[in-house]
């Protein structure tokens, strides 16, 4: 496994942050052109995971000191967020 330099270690408030920005992935994409990220919340908080526009509402939960790993397709870009008054870290790891 190899840790994205460019997304190893993120910072995540109550604004939307940008987690996966899939246009820079290295090489090692499957057949459909997907690739795999892991990805592990150290913060107490829970983060959500969705589109630029992702809320607590409508996003998917990283609960605090849980992983999800995902797949996105070239281009594809993942961001988080926390709740008011909450904030995160988010460790992402490319898996080839």
């Amino acid at each position: 496994m190899s840790i994205n330099p460019s997304t190893s270690a993120v910072a995540v408030s109550t604004t939307a942050v940008l987690l996966i920005d899939d246009e820079t992935t290295p090489t090692g994409r499957s057949e459909d052109g997907r690739v795999t990220y892991t990805l592990f919340n150290t913060g107490a908080d829970v983060v959500y995971l969705g589109a630029s526009d992702v809320d607590d509402q409508n996003g998917l939960p990283l609960v605090a000191n849980g992983a999800l790993s995902i797949s996105i397709r070239h281009f594809g870009k993942l961001y988080g967020v926390c709740s008011t008054g909450e904030s995160a870290n988010v460790r992402v790891m490319l898996v080839p």
